[in-house]
């Protein structure tokens, strides 16, 4: 007997009503691109291209940017650290402090040289990450930004546009990525000893983020992961449009959400398949990325932010909804694999590793079709069964 096709921490979209899509959050509209969001306690804070930071209470949006300086403030980055407000002005190169929900921001930048384009915080410190060239690079401050120290100094082309901070345990042991032009760098020692790792001729990395062991860094080339601790950076978006400028990603659980010049995609597998998650999203140019509850909002470039409930993304465990019935077997296997539709079909087969490499891709002319994996490493592999209608089935293989 044929048995149903499970996703075993896999993705299905949720299309069974008009609200199940993305919603507008009408606004903010006067800011141009929106470059960053942030979650913190009852509220979600944006920051703009042109129009500085707002703060939005679930109906509506309010500008939020008394003392930033300037009439257009360029907010690259906003964060937090419990009711602390921190954010970065690109038009001034200075980081901002806040403790009121943004109804005033004071400056904090004594031994900051240099302009601040992203800030991070881990425990009691403060990371930031400057525009690049001589004076470039990662400064750090204990005091909550009374001072700043630089560990890093530069990098050449470009800046710091995205930078994650981890410890085991000691700050002295801290794990530091950076993006930077072409790839990332990465410390062990708080900045003493760097190492580049230069994985993408001459493109940009745009994002970074962390998931236990796994960080992905979103580029103009799409996702690149490293499971090593930036030893080595695997590229784990082929299931993505090609050329696709990744600007942001953010993490739920073990689904990694990821904003694109094309729209908003999801993976539950380290980025062996990415499924987009667009509907009503008339946007598409997708900037930032942030979740707050039990929704994930995006900034678009035009059109402002947009929110869509996770629950109609993503799922744990779910019965494939479509109809391209498929059944695998055996299942492990230790060689062939049988691909089993319930008709004759027309379409093709993809088969991904762990860190998303295609490792197979077959075109579908018959009702059976035999693969051989004999000679791939034993692990998990998952499987992508796209027909001619565009159907697509998805689902975990193990190799013995």
């Amino acid at each position: 007997m044929k048995t149903k096709l499970f996703l075993i921490g896999m993705l299905t979209i949720i299309g069974l009503s008009a609200n199940a899509q993305w919603q507008t959050t009408n606004g903010p509209f006067s800011g141009g691109i929106v470059k960053t969001l942030c979650s913190n306690g009852s509220n979600i804070f944006c920051g703009t291209e042109t129009g500085g930071a707002f703060i939005y209470n679930g109906t509506s949006w309010t500008a939020v940017n008394t003392g930033l300086g300037g009439s257009s403030p360029d907010i690259s980055c906003i964060t937090n650290n419990g009711t602390n407000l921190y954010c970065t002005n690109v038009f001034n190169g200075k980081v901002f402090f806040s403790t009121n929900n943004g109804s005033n921001w004071d400056s904090i930048n004594t031994g900051l040289n240099n302009e601040a384009q992203n800030i991070v915080v881990y425990g009691p410190y403060l990371f930031v990450g400057t525009w690049g060239g001589a004076t470039g690079g990662i400064f750090v401050s204990n005091n909550n930004g009374g001072n700043w120290f630089q560990i890093v100094t530069g990098w050449g082309n470009g800046g710091v546009l995205g930078m994650v901070v981890d410890s085991i345990t000691s700050i002295d042991s801290t794990n530091i990525m950076a993006c930077v032009y072409d790839g990332a760098e990465v410390t062990n020692d708080l900045g003493y000893i760097w190492t580049s790792q230069n994985f993408l001729g001459g493109y940009t990395s745009k994002c970074i983020v962390r998931s236990g062991l796994n960080v992905f860094v979103g580029t103009e080339l799409g996702v690149f992961l490293t499971q090593d601790n930036g030893a080595t950076f695997n590229p784990v978006s082929s299931s993505m449009p090609g050329n696709n400028v990744v600007y942001a990603l953010a993490v739920d659980g073990s689904n990694i959400f990821a904003g694109s010049d094309s729209g908003v995609y999801v993976t539950s597998n380290n980025g062996g398949l990415w499924t987009a998650v667009n509907t009503g999203l008339t946007d598409r140019a997708v900037h930032s990325l942030a979740i707050y509850g039990t929704d994930l909002y995006a900034g678009t470039a035009t059109q402002g932010v947009w929110k869509r409930a996770l629950s109609q993304m993503v799922s744990g465990i779910n019965e494939v909804k479509n109809n391209t019935t498929v059944n695998v077997y055996p299942n492990p296997t230790s060689g062939k694999v049988t691909i089993d539709f319930s008709q004759s079909a027309t379409g093709r087969i993809e088969i991904y590793n762990i860190v998303g490499e295609k490792i197979y891709e077959s075109a579908i002319q018959a009702e059976k079709t035999e693969i051989d994996l004999g000679n791939q490493a034993k692990g998990i592999y998952f499987y992508q069964v796209i027909s001619e209608r565009n159907q697509v089935a998805v689902g975990k293989l193990a190799v013995q």
